[in-house]
């Protein structure tokens, strides 16, 4: 399975820690046992809260049959520093 963030291959994106990954390819082990798919794409959106520095939401596309997207947020732990 192929994981790219931002258009980088997974590990070489700076801006994102091991506790991100980590989340990322177990949520798509999971989606990739149902959809079958070998690609999947990560694309994140940042914005600031008042309480959270940085609150990120990342949008996921996945291809299957045409191209649909599925938006979820991350856990806000994992991305603080």
């Amino acid at each position: 399975m192929k994981i790219c963030i931002d258009g980088n291959p997974i590990g070489t994106f700076p801006l994102v820690r091991a506790g991100v990954y980590r989340y990322i390819t177990s949520l798509l082990n999971a989606l990739s046992k149902i959809d079958k798919v070998n690609e999947y794409k990560v694309f994140f959106s940042f914005f600031r809260k008042r309480h959270f520095p940085y609150y990120k939401k990342a949008m996921l596309f996945l291809e299957r049959n045409g191209f649909k997207i599925i938006y979820f947020p991350f856990p806000p732990r994992i991305w603080t520093r």
